[in-house]
């Protein structure tokens, strides 16, 4: 607890700022790629560098990514087992995501998208199929952590289910042969 967590509470208000909606933070074991299932970015808060520039990074790409629609499951089925896709669809989408979110960035973060590598694609469905080419394409940065594809896909449909029970359903009352209970009038001054 104590500072850490007191840390770990900021990095989640920078997150959800830069996703544009609530994401938490949770700390991984020391040395884990950082990851997110879009509801909640994974990252090893103890990674101690230059004031904490390395994690800041990770947050920004990661939040940017949920920002930028580029964990959408449709897209993300896709990679599923398929983990040099993913790598190689997170080289190209990471940066996507980063420059569409630019102006949201603290201006340290500014530069972390490469504007070279995001004008290839203009949506997440356009870096998958660049991703999925021959063509030859770089490591993703390391802040950018990894794509966990069914840990995505899982937290997506857990979130669906909980949308459809929260909407309410219209429970007709059987009222059968009774007729509905009389309203009783008010006068104006009751």
């Amino acid at each position: 607890g104590g500072e850490r967590g007191e840390r770990v509470a900021g990095l989640g208000m920078l997150a959800s700022a830069l996703a544009g909606r609530p994401v938490a933070v949770a700390e991984l074991q020391a040395g884990e790629p950082a990851w997110t299932d879009g509801q909640t970015i994974h990252l090893d808060a103890t990674a101690r560098d230059g004031g904490g520039i390395e994690i800041l990074k990770t947050v920004a790409a990661q939040a940017s990514m949920i920002a930028a629609g580029s964990l959408d499951p449709d897209v993300v089925r896709s990679l599923v087992r398929h983990p040099r896709l993913a790598k190689r669809y997170l080289a190209i989408e990471g940066h996507r995501a980063l420059v569409c979110n630019a102006d949201l960035l603290p201006g340290i973060l500014a530069s972390l998208g490469d504007r070279d590598i995001a004008g290839r694609s203009d949506s997440p469905a356009t870096s998958l199929r660049i991703a999925s080419g021959r063509e030859a394409i770089d490591d993703p940065e390391p802040a950018f952590g990894v794509i966990r594809a069914a840990k995505v896909v899982a937290a997506a449909s857990r979130a669906e289910a909980q949308r459809n029970q929260a909407e309410p359903q219209h429970v007709p009352r059987k009222l059968g042969n009774q007729k509905p209970p009389e309203l009783e009038e008010l006068d104006d001054g009751e």
